[in-house]
C-alpha cells in the first residue's frame, strides 16, 4: 500500500488527490475522461483501503474488457485475490 515516507511525497499524493477530483468533475461533463496512469494508481489506493476495511474476503476478482482488466489486476494483486 502507499506509505508517505517525506513531505515531499505528502505534496505529490496531495497533487494527485486534486487531479483525481478534477478527472472526475471532468467526466461528470462528458461520457469518458483521460487519465494517467498515476492517477488510476492513486484510485487504486483509495479502492483497496475501502476495500480492506470493510472487513469482507472475496474469493474472486473478475475484470471488464474495455479498460477494466489491468485495474483488476491491480487490484488482485493488492488484495491477494485471483
Amino acid at each position: 500500500m502507499i506509505q508517505v515516507q517525506n513531505d515531499f511525497e505528502y505534496e505529490e499524493w496531495s497533487y494527485l488527490k486534486e487531479r483525481a477530483e478534477y478527472y472526475k468533475n471532468l467526466s461528470l461533463k462528458k461520457d469518458y475522461a483521460h487519465i494517467d496512469w498515476i492517477v488510476i494508481e492513486y484510485l487504486i489506493s483509495i479502492l483497496v483501503e475501502k476495500i480492506k476495511q470493510s472487513d469482507i474476503k472475496y474469493d474472486i476478482l473478475v475484470g471488464i474488457n474495455r479498460g477494466g482488466l489491468i485495474p483488476a489486476t491491480m487490484l488482485s494483486h493488492y488484495l491477494d485475490v485471483p
